[in-house]
């Protein structure tokens, strides 16, 4: 048989005629017609899946191009292809075709599938890891070799990662499933995928993949996608020469909310009528290939409350330890006796509500030893100074040293003291358990004395407890954000919208005009902007996901580039959607509880970063222990 000069328009003019009439013998097909799980394929673990590939048509050398980041591990590496022959037993259970310059013999996972007249379609897919064919970073990958009898339809890549974070739970579907409307069943539609999975209690952050071959640029098709058995999203025309003639590879990300079992996804040859090719002649397709990734919900962050929190918040203590009074803890918890350390024998002494305030101080005044004067005793410096230098302890018990050490022993002292309370507190999410805190604390101020790394010890454990004490605070939200509002992100969620896309707006502006500013930003689930976003380094539309009719949005307002660098006492937050809109008025100047997890009518506060500015803090000024400095002063004078 004569093979056409234009498979496309062949197609097309098939597709038309029945359009109108039925065709004389009903279509069969002796292939899957349906997604399943993959046979005789081994499916690797790994965190996430990159999908790409490229268009065959009216061509036999094609390039799959493919961004692989260079601080992830190839964990496996799928190959699929796709073509129509003329003729049932045209093409063979094998198919050959060159992948990177390397020959690929592929297994057929569904057809041959009569799809109209005597057309025939075949898929096929390989496992191609071990040829090394996909590296970290840039890929172009040429792809030679097909010799289809109608027409070569394309060819993709399933890359499976491993980022190290995390695995992820990944479900590959693959076979060939033909679709065109007005076909007789099976044909007239595609079987619908569902992939089932426990429940979380939280919400999670999903991708589905899809290879799909014969969709042509104009044709209207739809994908649907349901959770629980609830349609969740409708995407209009997302198909159609996306990654060359007659071929898409795409992914589209998506959370799937709490308590939710099951995600069903089915491709239609249909037009939605609000797509971007409303009207034209649905298109055709043959599904290849389907894949989800659910990543696992975020753990909360490793950390806890800082020095100058727990120094403010006497209240907030864990049982078992006291601030104040007769019974107030000392540092002598941590192990601490009369002698150690050598170079501050009485620390095991000191409170530890004492050792919480050392980032509050000015710095030591100079030790009042005639070592540490100047010109006055330089005779006597160059003489007695050398032989303390000479002693055992030369590194860190120099006249300079010496200094350096005590300094550096009070700011490791205020971390281990805000750590141990981290530890103790049954409120706080802390990485070490108390006695780990101590262990380190102790192991650090009784190390070898002539050790000459010590003051370098000190500091690098002072510095890991400030990491970790400054990580997340849980308590007292409205302490965390003592000295103002820097930068507050806000959810919320839209209905009753409209179609897409649609027009996003976010604003914010307070009571005083010190703050304020608007982003917008254009929205299509087929087409969507790269985010964050902003008009005016002020307000960001940081993210927009569409979850069943809602589309929810998170802004965030930057207020550090302001004059007052906070926000004022009230902000006025507004988000629209075409003619949806949510407004809220929020006290935003601390007086009042607010944090993560606060909801304000139809806001969530996801993120909180205060200013953390004492000079604007009233309680500093009043602060007791200050007043008792400035009496004693007074005394002295």
């Amino acid at each position: 048989m004569h093979k056409p000069s234009s498979p496309r328009l062949l197609r097309s003019l098939a597709f038309a005629l029945v359009a109108t009439a039925t065709l004389a013998s009903t279509a069969t097909a002796d292939g899957k017609e349906f997604l399943g799980p993959p046979v005789r394929l081994e499916v690797a673990e790994g965190s996430d899946i990159l999908v790409a590939g490229v268009g065959m048509e009216h061509t036999t050398v094609g390039v799959v191009k493919l961004d692989v980041p260079v601080d992830v591990t190839i964990k496996q590496v799928i190959a699929y292809w796709e073509g129509q022959e003329i003729g049932k037993d045209a093409h063979g259970y094998t198919d050959t075709i060159v992948v990177g310059g390397k020959s690929v013999t592929g297994n057929r996972i569904g057809g041959p599938s009569r799809f109209f007249l005597n057309v025939w379609s075949s898929a096929y897919r390989q496992d191609i890891t071990d040829l090394g064919i996909v590296k970290n970073g840039a890929n172009e990958i040429t792809v030679t070799g097909f010799d289809f009898g109608y027409v070569n339809q394309g060819f993709g890549l399933v890359v499976i990662i491993d980022d190290g974070g995390g695995l992820s739970q990944i479900d590959i579907r693959d076979g060939n499933d033909l679709a065109f409307i007005n076909f007789r069943f099976p044909l007239d539609t595609t079987v619908p995928v569902t992939y089932e999975f426990d429940a979380s209690d939280k919400p999670r952050e999903a991708q589905l993949g899809f290879h799909v071959a014969s969709v042509a640029e104009g044709r209207p098709s739809v994908v649907v996608i349901k959770i629980d058995g609830t349609t969740f999203a409708t995407l209009p025309d997302v198909l159609g020469d996306t990654a060359g003639p007659v071929w898409d590879s795409i992914t589209w990300d998506f959370v799937i909310p709490a308590g939710a079992t099951s995600v069903t996804v089915q491709l239609l040859s249909e037009d939605s009528g609000t797509g971007q090719y409303k009207g034209n002649l649905p298109a055709s397709l043959a599904w290849i290939h389907s894949s989800l990734v659910i990543h696992q919900p975020a753990s909360e962050p490793d950390g806890g409350c800082s020095a100058e929190f727990w120094y403010r918040n006497k209240d907030a203590w864990p049982a078992g330890f006291a601030a104040k009074g007769k019974n107030k803890t000392k540092l002598d918890v941590f192990g601490l006796t009369k002698g150690f350390p050598f170079w501050d024998r009485s620390l095991y002494r000191k409170s530890l509500h004492s050792a919480l305030r050392h980032g509050r101080r000015h710095e030591p005044k100079k030790s009042s030893h005639h070592c540490n004067k100047s010109k006055k005793h330089k005779k006597k410096k160059s003489s007695h100074c050398s032989k303390r230098k000479s002693k055992k302890h030369a590194k860190c018990t120099s006249c300079h040293s010496m200094k350096r050490l005590k300094e550096l022993t009070r700011y490791l002292m205020q971390e281990a003291a805000a750590a141990l309370l981290n530890a103790a507190s049954t409120k706080v999410n802390f990485p070490l358990t108390i006695a780990k805190v101590k262990a380190e604390t102790l192991a650090v101020l009784t190390a070898v004395n002539n050790d000459p790394s010590l003051c370098q010890m000190i500091e690098g454990l002072a510095d890991r407890f400030a990491k970790m004490n400054d990580a997340v605070c849980d308590l007292s939200s409205s302490e965390q954000c003592r000295g103002g509002i820097v930068q507050l992100g806000l959810k919320t969620e839209l209905t009753g919208f409209g179609s897409f896309p649609v027009l996003i707006t976010a604003s914010a502006s307070d009571s005083k005009k010190d703050v304020g500013g608007k982003t917008v930003v254009a929205y299509d689930p087929a087409h969507p902007p790269s985010l964050p976003v902003t008009d005016d380094g002020v307000v960001f539309i940081e993210s927009i996901s569409v979850v069943g009719n809602k589309l929810v949005v998170g802004m965030r307002v930057d207020a550090s580039g302001t004059a007052k660098g906070k926000l004022g006492a009230n902000t006025d937050f507004l988000v629209s959607a075409n003619s949806a809109v949510n407004q809220q008025t929020i006290h935003t100047s601390c007086s009042q509880p607010i944090g993560v997890g606060y909801m304000f009518g139809e806001f969530t506060i996801n993120l909180l970063v205060p200013r953390g500015d004492n000079k604007h803090d009233k309680h500093d000024k009043h602060d007791k222990h200050d007043k008792h400095t400035k009496h004693d002063k007074h005394k002295k004078k």
